[in-house]
This record gives structure tokens, sequence and C-alpha cells, in this order.
């Protein structure tokens, strides 16, 4: 008996101090995820449905003529859909998303003496085509975004193109431009004659 006291003296001191450590652990953990919770980045990239409810997404980024189904978890009441500006996009009764030129809008979401936003963006290539000389340059923009967007080119020989856009006819030939901004790529055809 005098041994297992001896032991479980021993063993204590480490148990007392593990314990302090999962503490912290849990305590530093909530505090993070309450300060979490109140980010862009929560709203933006949620990271598992809500179980009260809410949208699939916050912020979409589409193209000019593109469509995206928005929807509404945990709520089984109607729901009625709104844009705010419907020359930019459109919203049907079921949540459909349907883009029209470029500009910015708010859907409206509303159900339950609850609304939620989510914010449309809608992006267009200034050029899809073009003809330059060897020696130009010409400058190509993604409209309705402001920085974020990267562009390459397929064949640096013939056009290249600078980090704002700018392209430089090299030689003759054709090059694809790709413009990229998040998950959408727009393509300009660049023909050096």
């Amino acid at each position: 008996m005098k041994d297992f006291d001896n032991d479980f003296k021993k063993f204590t001191p480490f148990c007392t101090v593990f314990m302090k450590y999962i503490y912290f652990i849990a305590f530093f953990g909530v505090i993070l995820w309450f300060i979490f919770t109140k980010t862009r980045f929560y709203y933006v990239k949620p990271i598992h449905k809500p179980i009260r409810g809410g949208l699939n997404t916050y912020d979409v980024v589409l193209e000019a003529g593109d469509s995206y189904q928005l929807h509404v978890f945990g709520t089984l009441q109607k729901v009625k859909y709104q844009s705010t500006d419907i020359k930019v996009a459109t919203v049907s009764y079921h949540g459909t998303i349907q883009t029209w030129r470029p500009g910015t809008t708010i859907i409206k979401v509303r159900y339950a003496n609850k609304t939620l936003k989510c914010r449309v963006r809608v992006v267009k290539l200034s050029n899809r085509k073009m003809k330059l000389k060897v020696g130009d340059t010409k400058k190509i923009k993604m409209k309705n975004v402001r920085w974020g967007v990267t562009y390459s080119s397929n064949n640096r020989s013939v056009a290249r193109v600078s980090s704002n856009g700018r392209i430089k006819a090299i030689k003759k030939g054709r090059a694809t431009i790709t413009v990229k901004y998040k998950k959408i790529r727009l393509k300009c055809l660049v023909i050096v004659e």
C-alpha cells in the first residue's frame, strides 16, 4: 500500500500539469472561435453549413452571362429573393442568379423575419480579341475588379503581358492572354501582324 501511495504522489504533479495544458488549449480555442466568427473569413468561406439557417455563400464572383444557384439552409419556410440592381443580375423565385453586365448587386434573402445578403460581383474582360502590330502595346483589364487580378501569356515570344495588364507585341503570330481573378478565368486572343 505504501508503494501505491508513493507512486500516486509521483504521478500527481504530471497529471496536474497535463490538465493545465488541456484547459489552456480549450480556453484558447474557444476565444479564437469567438474572434473568428466575427471576421469576414467566416462568412466568405464557411467551413460548415449553418445549423440555424444561412446561405451557401455570401460573396460570389461571376462572369456576365453566367448563372449561380443560391441555397438557404436551416429553414422550411417560404423564402423570397430580391436583387438590388436587376441590370447587373436578377434572381428567380427559387434562388437562381442570372448575371447580365459588369457591376455589383446585393441579393436579399428574406424568410421568417430574417434578411440575409449575398454580394454578387459580375466581371467582364475589356477585349476578347485584339490585333496588334509588332512593337505595339495595349492594355487589357477585367471590368469591376480593382486588384487581385493575374495575367499570363501562353506564348511569350509573340506577346508578353505585364502584371498590370499591358500587352506588348513581340513578333508575328498568335498568343492567348489568360486573365484570372479568384475562380474566374477569361481569355483574350492576341494576333500580332
